[in-house]
């Protein structure tokens, strides 16, 4: 689990460091959701033990909507609306994608596992 997450974050951090600009941004997009997507299958291929699975489940879920909301993202930076971006990152903290993976995180977390770099704020 730490080290699939591992991946989802060293995307983000490259996506926001190469990202100096709305076409790079356009860019970068695809490469995230692929990460997000590729990590999903990852965890439904995962056997988890039984206290966990459906957590990790929602999981998968969670990422996997959260990459078909970047296209917004992707969107606005294609035309080239810089209020669309930061209206997007301004709502991810309300993202329904988001309160789906934090709230996986957190059942696993109270079931006791330790999921490093995924760990909730």
């Amino acid at each position: 689990m730490q080290s699939l997450y591992g991946s989802v974050q060293a995307a983000f951090r490259r996506g926001g460091t190469e990202a100096s600009s709305l076409v790079q941004l356009a860019r970068t997009v695809p490469g995230l959701q692929r990460t997000l997507r590729d990590t999903a299958d990852e965890l439904d291929e995962l056997r988890p033990p039984p206290e966990v699975d459906g957590p990790n489940h929602e999981l998968a879920q969670g990422l996997r909507a959260y990459a078909d909301d970047l296209d917004e993202l992707r969107d606005a930076a294609l035309d080239g609306n810089a209020a669309g971006v930061r209206t997007f990152n301004h709502n991810v903290r309300t993202n329904p994608a988001i309160d789906v993976i934090e709230e996986a995180a957190e059942q696993m977390i109270r079931r006791g596992y330790d999921l490093g770099p995924l760990r909730p704020d």
